[in-house]
């Protein structure tokens, strides 16, 4: 019975540094020596149905968005960082929804971009020759969920599981 027992804790653990892990856990690198550490605070997604496209900011401190406004959120400070990224999505039957749930990767990520604070300022790191995608599991009227794991030029990376706000 005790033998029973201490494995059915094992499983219990196991199972939940597994589920715990997400896609991989959280990672975002701006060149392949280069870590940050991240664990996204504030996210928001953009609905942007004029260009059949979603804009996502995901920060580790609290920040506010209006819409159209993913360029204009203010520069970081000592310790921030956010990671921005742009889906393209369908013409479909909710032109509200430009993103639906599945994958985006390709021409359908748009962009990626990492800004953080180094050397005394903000710094803009773009994330060029992008491998990976984006995985939307849930759109709701209020939130998008989903997950990012994309690599790129000199090591850089961003793997992170969201929750977004929609902004409109």
């Amino acid at each position: 019975m005790k033998t029973l027992t201490t494995l059915f804790i094992c499983l219990i653990a196991i199972f939940g540094l597994a589920c715990g892990s997400g896609a991989g856990g959280t990672e975002v690198k701006i060149a392949e020596d280069k870590p940050l550490q991240f664990e996204a605070k504030t996210a928001y997604a953009d609905m942007r149905p004029d260009l059949t496209e979603v804009h996502f900011a995901l920060a580790n401190y609290d920040f506010t968005m209006e819409p159209k406004t993913i360029n204009s959120v203010g520069d970081v400070k000592d310790g921030q960082i956010r990671i921005t990224f742009g889906l393209k999505g369908e013409k479909g039957e909710d032109f509200n929804n430009p993103v639906q749930p599945g994958e985006y990767s390709d021409t359908k990520l748009k962009w990626v971009d990492i800004y953080h604070f180094a050397d005394g300022s903000h710094q803009t790191v773009n994330v060029e020759e992008r491998k990976g995608k984006v995985t939307i599991t849930e759109v709701t009227d209020t939130e998008i969920k989903g997950s990012i794991d994309v690599t790129g030029d000199k090591g850089k990376t961003v793997k992170a599981s969201f929750t977004a706000k929609k902004v409109k």
